[in-house]
């Protein structure tokens, strides 16, 4: 699978009739919530881990704002899009 499915994912769920607040819920707090690991994943909140996706614009009016991040963050380690980039370039 594509490490870009989830966005075909993400559209689907949207096509269905969930808002974007509910399809990024889907994708977040509900997977914390379901593998019961809210105390440290789903929110970003002090203590919890550095797992997000920064975007430029509000993917609450728009999804495809998570097309194309500013930025991750993944274990606590910040990737630039430039680093994000050359990354996905070596694939």
């Amino acid at each position: 699978m594509s490490s870009f499915a989830i966005h075909e994912e993400l559209s689907n769920l949207h096509a269905a009739g969930l808002t974007n607040f509910e399809v990024l819920g889907t994708a977040t707090t509900n997977p914390a919530a379901f593998l019961g690991t809210s105390a440290a994943s789903g929110t970003v909140e002090i203590g919890k881990r550095a797992d997000l996706v920064l975007v430029d614009a509000n993917p609450l009016q728009n999804l495809e704002a998570l097309r194309t991040p500013s930025g991750v963050m993944l274990g606590g380690k910040w990737l630039s899009k430039q680093q994000l980039n050359e990354l996905l370039s070596k694939n």
